[in-house]
């Protein structure tokens, strides 16, 4: 192919390209005027084709927007939240007094109850609780824990705190029952310092009754209820 006729087909094929930038130019031009913005199509719903709200966009018809759309005040509403304010008036545990307790055993306590910080560690006064209640049915013979038919198991328990007891030291404890049921029994203990009318510490043991065998629950034996009874103050009979 000679200069000449390479020359035409350079000529040509500029032509062609120009052609068709013209053309995508006219079809661009053509399309916006015919309502469609090609940057969103449609998606905010203003001069765009099936435009939010908006009525056939391809012809033009300006859409509606949800942020032009008039406010229904009547429509329900979201519920509004509010905080609401901790109570300031909630009653909090006060110690009791020894006045408050018919039966007393002294305790004393051992190097081993304190811990890291110096004084007695929070577990230990379960087993002071277990131990004033536990002397109290072995005097008054109604506990045989090697051969009775019938033992308490421990289904609740509780504590108070309000002052530190300390290695050496002499602890009061105070026992009474505050409920009797059908086969579970409500033990309140105090703890006192020696020479304090005010609980160290406070809290309860609630016991089910159960048969040693079969670890079901079984009616408080006559002569248990009968030991109870004295040291009983308030007396509830909800099992």
């Amino acid at each position: 192919m000679d200069a000449a006729a390479r020359s035409a087909v350079r000529i040509r094929r500029q032509a062609g390209t120009v052609s068709a930038f013209a053309a995508f130019a006219e079809f661009a031009a053509s399309r916006s005027r015919s309502g469609v913005d090609e940057r969103h199509y449609g998606t905010n719903g203003t001069n765009g084709t099936n435009g939010t709200n908006g009525t056939n966009g391809t012809n033009g018809t300006t859409a509606t927007t949800l942020r032009d759309a008039p406010i229904n005040k009547s429509a329900p509403q979201p519920p509004s939240f509010e905080p609401t304010p901790m109570s300031t008036t909630a009653s909090k545990p006060q110690p009791t007094a020894r006045s408050a307790y018919p039966h007393f055993l002294t305790i004393t306590t051992r190097w081993m109850d304190n811990d890291v910080y110096g004084h007695v560690n929070n577990v230990v006064y379960y087993s002071y609780f277990d131990t004033v209640v536990n002397e109290y049915l072995i005097r008054a013979g109604v506990l045989d824990f090697e051969r009775g038919a019938t033992i308490g198991l421990v289904v609740e328990t509780h504590c108070n705190y309000f002052a530190p007891l300390v290695f050496p030291e002499r602890v009061d404890a105070g026992l009474r029952v505050t409920r009797l049921g059908a086969s579970s029994v409500r033990y309140e203990v105090g703890l006192f310092r020696e020479g304090s009318d005010e609980a160290a510490a406070q809290g309860h043991f609630v016991h089910v009754y159960v048969d040693r065998v079969t670890r079901r629950p079984v009616n408080l034996p006559d002569a248990l209820r009968a030991a109870l009874e004295p040291i009983g103050v308030a007396i509830g009979t909800a099992d």
